[in-house]
């Protein structure tokens, strides 16, 4: 058949099967609501504890990241603003036909950081509730990147950097917020460590190795356990570890498919988690036990 014809037939099949996979899974499947536009980048929000407030990292085409801070609450005030300026345009020409609002009213940021050198946010976090943890290359004095820490205190509008030099990446905070648990990248060996705050030192959770390779540790809300994924055996595996007395355990419910950024939920008895399975990623709670 000529090109046209044949593409035709392949979009009518595609578009078929596409269709077939939605009503599939339309039962299953949840949206949610858009809460926020932005024109180019955005990073993954986090919710601080009391869910009173999210940060996420904001990009533009040729401006610097900017690590944002928002109120959850509702805009009462942008959306009176909004009636009334709809109001008077309506009173000017009661013919005229208001306009459908596609998306919610832009947010002012409750508090803002703009990295001066243009530097990325890797990896924030909270800490505390007043204060957000982040990671940013920095070189030494041959010129060398290095992860290093810096704590963001925004009631103060002060950013401190805590580490020099350690090679701390991923690092996620102590519920007290004295220490982290961060992953180690250093000459080629990957390790979990707990890194004090105030006497900066490093206590190792697990040795370094070439074979075991760790990303995203993240503490129990507890503090008595961390989640973390390692490669090891040729596939990606979850592992919890129990910090009292160092015994880890793989997760069986993902050994075999691999999981991805974990998270705690608020009672420690279950894990969320990215789990691909029939070549596709989901979101899975897992319990622990």
């Amino acid at each position: 058949e000529r090109p046209r014809t044949l593409y035709d037939r392949f979009t009518a099949e595609l578009t078929y099967r596409a269709l077939s996979v939605e009503k599939e899974r339309r039962p299953s499947l949840r949206e949610g609501e858009l809460w926020q536009s932005f024109r180019w980048t955005t990073g993954a929000p986090q919710l601080s504890a009391d869910s009173a407030r999210l940060f996420t990292v904001v990009g533009g085409h040729d401006d610097p990241p900017v690590l944002s801070i928002f109120s959850t609450a509702p805009d009462t005030k942008a959306e009176e603003r909004y009636q009334k300026r709809i109001a008077s345009m309506l009173e000017r020409d009661p013919q005229d036909v208001a306009p459908i609002r596609d998306r919610p009213l832009p947010r002012e940021p409750l508090n803002e950081l703009t990295s001066l050198d243009g530097s990325p946010f890797i990896t924030p976090r909270w800490i505390g509730s007043d204060a957000v943890l982040y990671e940013q290359p920095v070189t030494d004095s041959k010129g060398v990147f290095h992860p290093d820490l810096f704590r963001w205190n925004f009631s103060e509008r002060s950013s401190e950097r805590l580490t020099r030099g350690a090679d701390l990446r991923e690092a996620d905070p102590f519920p007290d917020g004295s220490s982290v648990v961060a992953v180690r990248q250093r000459f080629g060996k990957s390790q979990l460590v707990r890194f004090d705050l105030k006497t900066e030192t490093v206590q190792p959770l697990t040795e370094p190795s070439v074979t075991d390779v760790y990303s995203w540790p993240r503490v129990s809300p507890d503090g008595k356990r961390v989640v973390y994924v390692v490669h090891r055996d040729r596939g990606w595996n979850l592992g919890v570890m129990e910090l009292s007395t160092g015994h880890e355990h793989l997760l069986e419910a993902v050994r075999q498919t691999g999981g991805a950024q974990p998270g705690w939920s608020h009672d420690c008895n279950h894990l969320y988690a990215a789990v691909g399975r029939q070549s596709l990623m989901h979101i899975e709670r897992i319990s622990v036990d």
